[in-house]
Order: structure tokens, then sequence, then C-alpha cells
């Protein structure tokens, strides 16, 4: 192919999530494979990891899926990204092609590769806010590795903590989770992180710091910061949010708002765990009236701030030129 005819290629943007089963009979896979990633999930003998990830998924299936079976037998975030795909190629216009591309489920980093044309340029898009080593830096290492000997262009966008729309999108799902409410405290809850990974350098912790204090400045409610789905023995970042809660419910707070922010697409954490179980807990300590504000999914502002982080990377001098493009 020539120079020309690969300049004339669309730009890929594939968009880098966890994903999720698609079916009940996928849940032991999936866990599987999420367990088996060293950079998410560091065994103490890693050469071991492949053994411990097939039992583990083993024991935790029979735990986990009646939670995906709620939830209509699958991950919502699969449909969610998929809102996603066709709501970002829609703002983009036709000189760009994006896809989905699941780190743990299909359609994989190598299914995305496959499709390419020679030359063709390629933009990899997190969707997690903040950058961890443990989720971006393991989505963009795979999805490297299926990239080797592609030729084209390759441009790569691994946070934007504090990007001012995707604060105004996450601010439009606060606004309307405190409809109604006349004395509520806000609640930012995080996926956890062991605290190790944070003093070996991960950014995740400065990075949620970020987003957190962006969007707290826009609300005059008390806030606060807390850490959910801890697992193992180990420390990880405080405070848990189940022990949060409980302290809130304790001193009184009758009105709780739970932000999920390290999430752009509802799932098991958010309308499980937080939805389900951390409300239980608020609720038993005295929480009368809690609310979980949804994740920023499909809406308009978050894709909007996806598109201009995708042409502000690929070319700046493009960015005020998009504006034809949306609904193509």
């Amino acid at each position: 192919m020539s120079d020309d005819a690969a300049s004339d290629q669309p730009t890929a943007v594939w968009l880098l999530n966890m994903g999720g089963p698609d079916r009940i009979e996928a849940v032991q896979p999936f866990l599987q494979n999420l367990l088996g990633d060293y950079k998410l999930i560091r065994f103490a003998v890693p050469w071991l990891q492949p053994v411990f990830a097939w039992i583990i998924s083993r024991y935790r299936t029979p735990k986990v899926a009646p939670a995906y079976a709620s939830m209509g037998g699958a991950s919502p975030q699969l449909a969610i990204v998929d809102d996603q795909v066709e709501a970002l190629q829609r703002r983009l216009g036709p000189s760009f092609r994006v896809s989905p591309v699941l780190r743990y489920w299909g359609p994989s980093a190598k299914d995305a590769a496959a499709k390419l044309q020679p030359g063709q340029p390629v933009v990899l898009l997190s969707l997690y806010p903040q950058a961890s080593d443990t989720t971006t830096g393991s989505s963009i290492e795979d999805a490297r590795l299926a990239l080797t000997g592609h030729s084209g262009p390759l441009h790569v966008i691994e946070s934007y903590p504090a990007d001012p729309l995707y604060i105004d999108a996450l601010c439009e799902t606060i606004d309307q989770a405190l409809e109604g409410l006349s004395e509520p405290h806000i609640l930012f809850s995080a996926h956890g992180l062991p605290k190790r990974y944070i003093a070996d350098g991960d950014p995740y912790l400065a990075e949620i710091q970020a987003t957190v204090a962006a969007a707290s400045a826009r609300f005059e409610q008390p806030k606060h910061l807390s850490f959910q789905s801890r697992v193992g023995l180990e420390e990880w970042l405080e405070p848990n949010t189940i022990d949060k809660v409980v302290e809130l419910g304790a001193a009184g707070v009758k009105e709780l708002v739970v932000v999920p922010v390290a999430f752009t697409s509802d799932h098991i954490e958010t309308l499980v765990e937080i939805g389900e179980e951390i409300r239980e807990e608020a609720e038993a300590a005295g929480v009368v009236t809690f609310s979980r504000a949804d994740a920023v999914n499909a809406r308009p502002t978050f894709i909007e701030a996806l598109a201009r982080l995708v042409l502000q990377k690929v070319d700046p001098s493009t960015s005020s030129r998009s504006e034809g493009a949306e609904g193509a």
C-alpha cells in the first residue's frame, strides 16, 4: 500500500476497558483471565499465578455468578461500551473507526488488530479516567503487543482525571443523584488498590485525588473519599467504603450519595457492590436515603470529552473543524 493510500485510512480508535462475561458460562473463564494478569494482581509466586487463577476462579464463580444472573446473565458493561462506541463514532464521523477492546473478554486487542489495514493510524483511548499500571497499563501493554509489526502511527491517551468535559459529565451524574435531598453527604468511592502499588510509583491515588478535587469544587455539600472492592490480606488504600458509610451513619448522616468515581460504565461493582451491598450497610448504620450516582456511561458530555481527547491527540488543529462531524 502506498503512503497516500495509507493516509486515506480512517483512524482506528480503540476504547480500552476491562470487559466482563457475556453469559453465565463465561464467568469462570473471565475470572481466570482477570486473576491471571500479573499487572492487575501480583501473586507472590508469579510462575504459579496461572494455577492459582484457575483454582480461585472456580472457587469464586458460584459466589459471583448469581450477581451476573441478577443483571440479566451478562455484564452490563458490554452493552454500555457498545453504546459508547456508537456515540463516539457518530461524533467523530467517517474519518474514524471506533471499536471496543476489552482486556479479559472479547472483543480483544488481537481481534481489533486483525481488522486493521497496513499503515492505518490507531488511537488507544483508555476508559479508565485515572491511570494505574494495574488497569490502564495492562490494557495498553496488551494493545501494543497486538499491534506488533503494525506500520501505522500510534497515539495513546492514558488518562484524563481532571479533563473539564469529563468532570462536567461526572458532575451531571452527581446533580441527578442529589435531586430531592436536603442535607446529603457526597461519598466518592473509587476502586481500591494495595498500598504497596502506590509506594512503588503507581499514579492511581494522585489521579483519583485530582478527579475528586475537581468535582468537589463544584459542590457545597460535605464530601468524602473511600475505596471499595478490597480483597486479600495486605493493606489497601483507606478508608474502605463499607467502613466509611458505617462511620457516616453512626455520625448521624441521613442522606448519602455514593459516586463511583473510578468507573465510566455501570457494572457489577456499581450496580451490585454499591447499589445493593454498600446500600444495605449504610441503611443498617442509620442512613435513611441512599442514592447511587450513575457512571458516566454514554452520557453526551462524556462522549464529547472522549471526542475532544481523540481529536486533540491526533491533530490539535482539527478540534475546531470537527464540529461538523457530529451526527455524521
